[in-house]
């Protein structure tokens, strides 16, 4: 047997087993790609979760100082017609 009567025989098996393997590798290939952007895709969720949780303290101190604006308006009005009346009192009786 030579090896052109060798080839002849084994070149359908051998072309099914090179055909295998090479889908083997590119199978292996895309899987550890598209596991590197799975991790990816995790690390960008893990960070716009802690931008998420920033944002949303800055949202209540702007809420907590929008309130404390509004409370001290009140109390300012407050105040001044408390002195008003304290001071229309005072001169009632001088």
């Amino acid at each position: 047997m030579t090896w052109l009567e060798f080839f002849k025989t084994f070149a359908g098996p051998m072309a099914t087993v090179i055909a295998s393997v090479t889908a083997g590798v590119v199978a292996i290939w895309f899987g550890t790609v598209q596991a590197g952007i799975a991790r990816s895709q995790a690390a960008t969720s893990a960070a716009q979760k802690d931008i998420a949780n920033a944002q949303l303290k800055i949202a209540f101190d702007k809420l907590k100082h929008d309130l404390f604006d509004k409370r001290y308006e009140i109390y300012l009005a407050a105040k001044g017609v408390i002195e008003g009346d304290i001071q229309s009192f005072s001169c009632e009786r001088c």
